[in-house]
């Protein structure tokens, strides 16, 4: 943050290359969201569950590098309906003794001054079907001449189609080579700031785990 900020005062801009957000439909998502937002819908809940194919113990724990991934998609849905994280409680299973978890689940809600949202995120280290990410996000806008709440939802599945041999490359393998592109051409980052939220997600959730 601090580095940001001197950044700033020399008019230097510092970007992070975020690799989830070229993907197609991601952008997608939250470009519509952020539309639905200004047309009264507010954010209800969001999930993200993530596995892996095989992933062994390992010394950096499942809620700081597996997990990042997962908050990124999460954030990035909370920033475009204005809304922040309030609270959270993770809970894990471990892996025999060591420290390290082979399932995570991580609960908790974001709000501003007007709404509140639940979300889940869960991943895995180990799976039969294959790598994949499953994404759920749900919004309402209250019609007041029917007395009822309009729905939206959109779930994304990556890969579309289950591949129990996929691995991360396979499952956001044109995601990955555009943001390598942009990389190259010093385009499409998103501010530090993110990323900073990013870092901090993962920290409470291993203290709250902790």
């Amino acid at each position: 943050e601090k580095l940001n900020n001197k950044a700033a005062e020399n008019g230097v801009a510092f970007t992070i290359d975020y690799q989830r957000s070229f993907d197609g439909r991601v952008s997608k998502l939250t470009n519509q969201i952020k539309e639905l937002i200004a047309d009264g819908y507010q954010l209800d809940y969001v999930s993200v569950y993530s596995c892996d194919k095989a992933q062994p113990p390992q010394a950096a724990h499942q809620a700081l590098n597996q997990g990042c991934h997962d908050y990124a998609l999460l954030l990035g849905i909370l920033d475009a309906a204005d809304l922040s994280v309030k609270e959270l409680q993770a809970r894990g299973v471990k892996w025999g003794s060591l420290n390290d978890t082979k399932f995570l689940k991580i609960t908790g809600s974001a709000a501003n001054d007007s709404s509140l949202a639940l979300f889940d995120v869960q991943m895995g280290r180990v799976n039969s079907t294959g790598t994949f990410t499953e994404f759920y996000v749900k919004l309402s806008k209250y019609d007041a001449e029917k007395d009822m709440y309009m729905p939206f939802e959109a779930k994304l599945n990556f890969p579309e189609t289950p591949d129990p041999d996929s691995l991360w490359s396979d499952v956001w393998a044109e995601a990955f080579k555009k943001s390598v592109e942009a990389l190259l051409k010093g385009e499409g980052g998103v501010p530090v700031s993110f990323g900073v939220s990013v870092l901090s997600f993962a920290e409470q959730a291993l203290a709250s785990l902790s």
